[in-house]
């Protein structure tokens, strides 16, 4: 196998959006699935507060999470919010963060993946349960609901 340094633009390739930060939440480094995720070109992100782009509903709950764990001894946890892009909307993003420093990176890795369509899906199927259980308030009939193949009772 050969040394990480013949590989310096490998992380480009991959799916997941990694990010170098400081402990104060300035991005030091941002590999290009932040161009194919969000919109921005990762050059533009260095030198930003990574937590300034999060949702404000999600923006403490995201920094505190990031804050225990660059205070803690190696910790790692994970946090699910909302991101904006560069276009405006917001894309949901699962971050998986590092808190121990690198010395080769100089910083705390967060690899974050884009789970905006499962979000969305889990709000479609919230919301249908929701007109289910109204349409049934008001009837006294019986509903069922069951998967196309009549294998499984969804409702």
């Amino acid at each position: 196998m050969g040394s990480p340094d013949r590989y310096p633009a490998l992380l480009d390739y991959a799916q997941d959006l990694f990010l170098v930060l400081a402990p104060d939440g300035t991005i030091r480094y941002a590999n290009a699935a932040a161009e194919r995720i969000l919109g921005y070109d990762p050059d533009d992100l260095v030198g930003a507060d990574a937590f300034e782009v999060v949702h404000p509903a999600d923006r403490e709950r995201t920094r505190g999470t990031f804050d225990r764990l660059v205070a803690s001894d190696g910790a790692v946890d994970q946090v699910e919010h909302r991101t904006l892009a560069a276009d405006g909307s917001w894309v949901w993003l699962q971050s998986r963060m590092e808190g121990t420093t690198d010395a080769d990176l100089d910083g705390y890795v967060v690899s974050a993946r884009d789970v905006t369509d499962r979000k969305r899906e889990e709000v479609d199927h919230e919301a249908t349960r929701a007109r289910l259980e109204e349409l049934t308030a008001a009837t006294d009939d019986v509903l069922w609901m069951f998967t196309a193949d009549w294998e499984e009772l969804l409702f």
